[in-house]
C-alpha cells in the first residue's frame, strides 16, 4: 500500500481487492504508477533492492519493504508476486491459505517455537524488523542498538543465541566477542562486514546482509537452536557449529 501510494500520480487511484480462491484467498493492490522495469523484476523482493531510476531514488526508502513483506507472507504459508506493465501501473498480490483452526505450536526442525531467547545487536531498525519477521515465532526476540545496552541485556536477561552486527553506531561489535565466547553463547554475525580470521573461532556462523537469503538466515538459526529446551543446551564448539551452518 505504501509503495502503491508513493509511486502513483497525484489524484491517482489505488485499488485493493480480496478474492476467495478455494482453499486460499488473494489480496491484491493495484496502482497507476510507473510500473516495474523489466531489468529489475528478478531482484524486486531482494533486501536493499530498488529500481535504479531517478524517480525511485527521489521517492526514497530503504529497499527492505518488499523483502519484509515476502518474509511475513511466507511465514503464514503463502506466496507473494506481482504483475506490471511499465508506464501503466503494477499489481502486487499475495495468496494465503484459509485458516483451518489454531493448535499448539509444533516443533520446527527440533526447535520448540518461542522457547529459546535470541538477542539481536543491530542499530538499523529495518534490519531488526526484517530478521524478526524471518524468524517469526522460532524464538523470543529482543534487540539493542549499542554496546553498553547489549552488555546490560546480557547481564540481566536470558540469552541463548546472539545475532551481531560488526559495525554499530557506538563502536565495533567485535568488542563483544570475548564476552559472548566466555559465556558459551553461539554468535551469528549478520553484517556487511566479514569476520576477521583471528576472531573466526568465536563465531558460529558469519552471514552477509547483502547476499544471505531469508531462507539461509532462518536455516542457520534453526540449526543452531536444535534441541533447545527450557534449559538451553548450548553448542560447545563454535567452529563445528559454523561448519554445520555453512
Amino acid at each position: 500500500l505504501a509503495n502503491a501510494a508513493k509511486f502513483s500520480p497525484v489524484n491517482g487511484t489505488v485499488e485493493v481487492s480480496v478474492v476467495s480462491r478455494g482453499a486460499t484467498v488473494r489480496v491484491a493492490v493495484v496502482d497507476q504508477g510507473t510500473g516495474i522495469p523489466d531489468e529489475f523484476r528478478s531482484r524486486i523482493f531482494q533486501k536493499f533492492a530498488q529500481a535504479d531510476s531517478s524517480d525511485t531514488r527521489q521517492k526514497g526508502g530503504t529497499g527492505l519493504g518488499l523483502s519484509i513483506s515476502r518474509a511475513i507472507v511466507e511465514k503464514h504459508g503463502g506466496q507473494i508476486d506481482f504483475m506490471s506493465d511499465p508506464g501503466r501501473g503494477s499489481t502486487f498480490y499475495f495468496d494465503l491459505p484459509l485458516h483451518q483452526g489454531a493448535g499448539q505450536p509444533a516443533a520446527i526442525d527440533g526447535v520448540v517455537p518461542g522457547r529459546a531467547h535470541i538477542l539481536h545487536i543491530e542499530d538499523d531498525p529495518g534490519i531488526v524488523a526484517l530478521v524478526a519477521r524471518v524468524l517469526g515465532d522460532l524464538a523470543t526476540m529482543s534487540s539493542t542498538s549499542g554496546l553498553e545496552e547489549a552488555r546490560h541485556k546480557l547481564e540481566h536477561e536470558p540469552v541463548d543465541l546472539v545475532i551481531l552486527d560488526l559495525r554499530l553506531a557506538d563502536g565495533s561489535g567485535m568488542e563483544l566477542l570475548p564476552l559472548l565466547s566466555s559465556r558459551g553463547l553461539p554468535v551469528v554475525t549478520y553484517s556487511a562486514y566479514a569476520v576477521p580470521v583471528e576472531a573466526a573461532a568465536q563465531v558460529a556462523a558469519g552471514l552477509s546482509k547483502s547476499s544471505t537469503s531469508n531462507q539461509v538466515l532462518l536455516a542457520t538459526i534453526t540449526a543452531l537452536l536444535k534441541g533447545t529446551d527450557a534449559a538451553y543446551e548450548r553448542i560447545g564448539q563454535p567452529t563445528e557449529a559454523g561448519q554445520m551452518a555453512a
